[in-house]
């Protein structure tokens, strides 16, 4: 097992071993657009977009720590970047897991998040070039839930899903969360 697999399959295992010792579980599904900017000695692409759509696990084990798993898609994307060089991207999936400190006020929560990220390809090639099978590198990011009542939330996140030498990966997301709250914290307003 790799270093990567590792880290994610302990994230994994934290969040549902706090789930079972009764922590405030949540579930959430996010989408929006996902920017790609590609390095490599033959150039670079800055304006890649991609629409994305991520399912969030996680678990608050107090008001102000907690942990989360995102497991997300994207769309396909090809085009010409210079004439006579078509690049193309396909992902199979993007991973990342996350440590979050959470501050909550009245009905929001503002949190910060870092962790490391996955990004498993099928095709991340120039002319038919495949360059990387995948990337992972550490991830960060910010958020905000905007409770509509005591369980569920309108979410609103920036993050970066890797951040390497070469590549990074930002996403910009607008999604719905709902907690679980198994046996339940102390109430988020």
């Amino acid at each position: 097992m790799n270093a990567r697999t590792t880290i994610l399959a302990a994230a994994l295992f934290t969040a549902c071993s706090t789930t079972a010792q009764g922590a405030d579980t949540f579930l959430g599904v996010e989408t929006g657009e996902r920017r790609f900017y590609w390095g490599l000695n033959y150039g670079s692409w800055d304006d890649v977009d991609l629409n994305q759509l991520t399912l969030v696990l996680g678990a608050d084990v107090s008001n102000f720590l907690g942990a989360e798993i995102h497991l997300g898609k994207t769309n396909d994307f090809s085009r010409e970047i210079s004439p006579g060089v078509t690049g193309t991207i396909r992902t199979r999936f993007v991973a990342a897991a996350f440590v979050r400190a959470n501050l909550r006020y009245k009905k929001t929560t503002l949190y910060v998040m870092g962790g490391y990220g996955y990004i498993d390809f099928s095709e991340l090639s120039l002319n038919q070039w495949n360059f990387a099978d995948s990337i992972s590198g550490p991830a960060y990011g910010v958020g905000m839930d905007f409770y509509g009542g005591p369980h569920t939330a309108l979410n609103v996140s920036a993050i970066r899903y890797v951040d390497d030498d070469n590549n990074t990966i930002d996403t910009i997301n607008l999604g719905f969360v709902h907690h679980f709250d198994w046996p339940g914290l102390a109430s988020r307003y």
